[in-house]
């Protein structure tokens, strides 16, 4: 089973949002797949989410460092870390990646969760970019679809398929199951009819 861990120490990153990302993914693709939500957001609908034989499982952790974290990350394929575009996020966030880089040699992907055109986010991804461990980057925008699939409980993907917020977390699922040797979706075509 591979083993997929969502980790930033600061709260309001999206590591709940992302996890379910993660996990629907997989369930549209009929792959046997657990989310664990560590962080106690989503404590009655996690339950709901354990599969036996699972072949993927997603850790959703808390927004705090714990004693464990170096044991959740030492036993993962892959460490999704989600931050957001602020000044306020680079500390918290350099800490994490920090504590992960110190306990394991697994791939990382940083979602920058939030992009947008301001000059804020312009800055933190000219800095982002000079970081040598940040190789997998995906920036998710703000959207409004991703508000509007947290209120239904549901995947921006179903919400909004051929939106900008939509392509980016399928972005995201394919760059992490890649590195975690799972299968992606593939991006759908429009059919065009001929006749």
């Amino acid at each position: 089973m591979k083993t997929i861990a969502v980790v930033c120490e600061k709260g309001g990153t999206g590591k709940s949002v992302i996890a379910n990302e993660l996990y629907e993914s997989y369930v549209r693709q009929g792959v046997p797949a657990s989310l664990y939500s560590l962080d106690g957001q989503y404590k009655d609908a996690s339950s709901s989410k354990k599969v036996e034989d699972a072949e993927v499982a997603i850790v959703d952790t808390p927004g705090v460092l714990t004693d464990n974290l170096s044991d959740l990350v030492s036993g993962a394929d892959v460490i999704v870390i989600p931050v957001r575009p602020t000044p306020n996020d680079i500390e918290p966030f350099t800490r994490t990646v920090s504590i992960v880089t110190k306990n394991t040699n697994a791939p990382l992907v940083i979602v920058v969760n939030g992009t947008n055109r301001f000059r804020m986010c312009a800055s933190f991804m000219a800095w982002l970019e000079k970081k040598s461990w940040a190789k997998n980057v995906v920036k998710v925008p703000q959207s409004e679809a991703i508000v509007q699939a947290q209120g239904m409980q549901k995947s921006v993907v179903s919400v909004d398929r051929h939106g900008a917020a939509a392509e980016a977390v399928r972005t995201m699922c394919r760059k992490v199951s890649i590195l975690a040797g799972l299968p992606f979706e593939k991006k759908q075509l429009k059919r065009i009819d001929t006749h």
